[in-house]
């Protein structure tokens, strides 16, 4: 996946609508929304100086609206340390949970890991007797 294609177009306008949702004080900071290739449904966010980067899962490229937006408030309550709301968080967890996403996991994670027969094992670790 190239650097174009992980921007997620209108990611910072979602944040930003999340971030007065959740009641954050003061004026939103820049947002810049990415997909990553991560081998899980894996969310991060961190904050620098005026600038939050955040990166998305590639799996959830093709998730509706109110799952982006359970996601993204899932992210923000962490780092402003407010609750989210359950009613936006809810559609988020529906679909973390449902089967069908597991079953996309599970087929995602067969092409971008590597089974444990191919990784080599580490040497052994070495034992010496007390002299």
């Amino acid at each position: 996946m190239r650097k174009i294609d992980r921007l997620f177009p209108g990611g910072a306008a979602l944040f930003q609508r999340v971030y007065t949702r959740l009641g954050c004080e003061g004026r939103p900071p820049r947002f810049h929304v990415e997909f990553y290739p991560y081998t899980n449904l894996v969310l991060t966010i961190r904050r620098r100086e005026e600038v939050v980067y955040v990166r998305f899962s590639d799996l959830m490229r093709q998730c509706s609206l109110p799952v982006m937006e359970g996601a993204a408030a899932l992210l923000l309550s962490r780092i402003y340390r407010r609750k989210p709301p359950k009613s936006l968080v809810q559609p988020y967890l529906d679909y973390t949970r449902s089967q069908r996403t597991r079953q996309r996991i599970q087929r995602m994670r067969r092409t971008r890991v590597r089974p444990a027969a191919l990784v080599s094992a580490p040497p052994p670790l070495r034992s010496f007797n007390a002299i």
